[in-house]
């Protein structure tokens, strides 16, 4: 976003241009005042007429003159002709402006600004005060406000040379970011066996060892929560208040041990043409360890807080959360709370999610598949599956492969037991299944298409196979054929990845990944899933699920992430809807805050993922704002 004087501009007549289309009365009126060269009639000498421009389109508009629609007032200089275009509401680019004009009368030697207007309400939120009421040239009472600037103290050059110290600090400061991250990246914290003081497996608490030491090391206010949660707080001096804001991230990742495709050691992190690589650079290792940067450097450059912050880290995002239901459960969290592990600029709405298990109706005996195993988490497209096959030649299977159009690859190998058959897809979110290669669904589409024998002891397995194809057949993530298909304005369409899949010794069992608009519940998606499963010869076993999470776009912590957002990436916020329930889907009011950006890859749950050191700078740099614009 850029800020124009309309007079200063060589570009006079595009913006002329992109005014004429204001529907605004007195925006019609500046209109026909530039082009007929009379403002100073109006407005008096020299007037400034101020232009926010996103790109080539105008986004408000607003005059500094001497005079405004008050006749014969000694009072002066005015903001007037204050607007923003509809597409553009929602985000206080009024304010952005009025804020640029406050610091051009500052600095032309006005102590004091004054606002004519009909509205109550606005320009309070902008630090403006009710003055009196007069008549307006057309006779009509009109409300004045006013503004002491000297209370500013050019308030705009002060916080430009804070984003100057911060940034300055944030990126002298960029090899004990990296040196924290790869302490982190190398604690292999996948989910494991729970044992005496690690719930959730002796991975996820070493990491959570290894952060609460590196906060308490630092001299932020640390707590081990229930063995399965941390907290580090920066306080006012003498505060011992719930802090205001709360900062979540998650130290757990998913698996990366026999993950195909890592280049290098997913547990070593690298840095390689000014990108990371390892496992939990992004999610979320990275990013909260950009968080931490952000509280350190308000710390040590001494900015004050007038509300504190908290940064809390859990151990079980990956797998369900638990983790945050036992500290919800015995804690309170702070009023505003937002996550680094998703994307920018901000997600308030998240679709509801439903984890189905299910197992085969009948135990069979015999068949062609000797065993199948594929997928090894719920919320992740399966990149790898591998089964065995016995009656059924190497040759007759690799023929069926060379007629394969499902993009993944296939090896095959014979050994006693008979053909091995091993998938490659591609990883992905379980939200975005469109985006992966599911190994699952590719291997048992492969088999639905071989000579599977036939005969009334192995009907059963045969069966089922091909009852898995029918409803979860390859390249379709919609649930159409399952009968889920559904979409909203809201939240986008339904998703469905079918993540676990295990045969042998006559049983099978797994699991798909639901994500469904606001438009659906949670009861009604189950109802048609169960039927689809039963319909195919299954069972359907133990249920996990929410119903969709929504927040306010226009409520006063959105607004304000959406600001520091602005100010520091220089492009307009916005709201977002996805299909991934990110940590705080059930925390109310709790919203998504960075770090991914636009339709970037970077390869989350997959291999050799990676993000760049600028965008994590970046982030603590927008971490750091954000505490200041909520905490200061």
């Amino acid at each position: 976003m850029d800020i124009i004087e309309y007079y200063g501009s060589e570009r006079k007549e595009h913006w002329l241009a992109q005014l004429r289309t204001c529907e605004w009365d007195a925006g019609k009126l500046l209109f026909d005042l530039l082009t007929g060269n009379c403002a100073e009639e109006f407005l008096g000498e020299s007037p400034k007429i101020f232009l926010l421009a996103d790109g080539d389109d105008l986004v408000s508009f607003c005059t500094l003159a001497q005079k405004d629609d008050i006749p014969d007032c000694e009072l002066m200089p005015w903001i007037g002709f204050v607007y923003t275009f509809p597409d553009y509401r929602g985000h206080r680019y009024a304010g952005k402006l009025i804020e640029h004009v406050e610091k051009t009368a500052y600095n032309a030697g006005h102590s004091k600004i004054y606002i004519s207007t009909n509205h109550t309400g606005l320009y309070e939120k902008y630090g403006y005060m009710f003055f009196e009421t007069r008549k307006d040239l057309n006779g009509d009472n009109s409300l004045i406000y006013i503004k002491t600037l000297r209370e500013q103290d050019n308030e705009l050059g002060r916080d430009e040379k804070m984003h100057d110290r911060i940034k300055e600090y944030i990126y002298a400061n960029k090899e004990r970011l990296l040196s924290m991250i790869y302490e982190l990246v190398a604690v292999h914290s996948e989910k494991g066996e729970p044992s005496e003081g690690a719930p959730f497996g002796i991975g996820p608490r070493a990491a959570l060892d290894k952060m609460i030491g590196i906060c308490r090391h630092e001299g932020f206010v640390t707590r081990l929560c229930y063995d399965v949660v941390g907290t580090a707080d920066l306080l006012p001096e003498g505060s011992n208040e719930m802090p205001a804001l709360g900062i979540l991230g998650h130290l757990d990742v998913v698996p990366a041990e026999g993950q195909e495709g890592w280049l290098t050691d997913p547990f070593k992190m690298i840095e390689k043409n000014g990108i990371l690589y390892g496992r939990g650079v992004i999610d979320d290792k990275g990013p909260l360890c950009a968080a931490f940067m952000a509280m350190k450097c308000i710390q040590t450059l001494g900015i004050p807080l007038k509300k504190g912050v908290r940064l809390i880290f859990g151990t079980d995002e990956e797998n369900g959360s638990e983790d945050l239901s036992i500290y919800m459960a015995n804690e309170d969290l702070p009023e505003n709370v937002f996550t680094p592990d998703a994307a920018f600029p901000l997600i308030n709405i998240e679709k509801g999610r439903l984890l189905r298990h299910f197992k085969g109706t009948h135990i069979f005996k015999g068949g062609s598949v000797v065993s199948f195993h594929g997928g090894s988490i719920p919320n992740a497209v399966p990149d790898r599956a591998e089964c065995v096959v016995s009656d059924i030649s190497a040759i007759v299977i690799e023929n069926e492969i060379d007629e394969d159009t499902s993009g993944a690859e296939f090896k095959v190998t014979e050994g006693k037991d008979g053909v091995r058959i091993i998938c490659i897809g591609r990883s992905a979110h379980a939200s975005t299944p469109e985006t992966g290669i599911n190994a699952v669904t590719a291997l048992i589409g492969l088999l639905c298409r071989l000579p599977l024998a036939r005969h009334r002891e192995t009907d059963k397995q045969r069966d089922m196979l091909h009852g898995l194809n029918e409803i979860f057949p390859f390249g379709e993530t919609d649930g159409t054929h399952a009968g889920l298909k559904a979409e909203d304005d809201v939240s986008g369409g339904l998703t469905l990845a079918f993540s676990i899949f295990d045969m042998e010794n006559g049983e099978c069992s797994g699991c798909v990944d639901i994500r469904f608009p606001t438009c659906m519940t949670l009861h009604k998606v189950d109802t048609f899933l169960r039927k689809a499963l039963s319909d195919a010869g299954f069972t359907a076993e133990s249920l996990e699920g929410h119903a969709p999470h929504i927040v306010d776009e226009n409520s006063e912590f959105v607004q304000k992430l959406l600001r520091v957002y602005e100010r520091c990436e220089g492009e307009k916020g916005r709201c977002l809807a996805i299909g991934g329930g990110t940590y705080v889907h059930n925390v109310p009011g709790g919203v998504a805050f960075g770090v991914e950006r636009g339709d970037t890859d970077y390869k989350m749950h997959g291999a050799n993922e990676w993000i760049t050191v600028d965008e994590l700078l970046k982030d603590a740099i927008i971490f750091t704002e954000a505490i200041i614009e909520i905490c200061g």
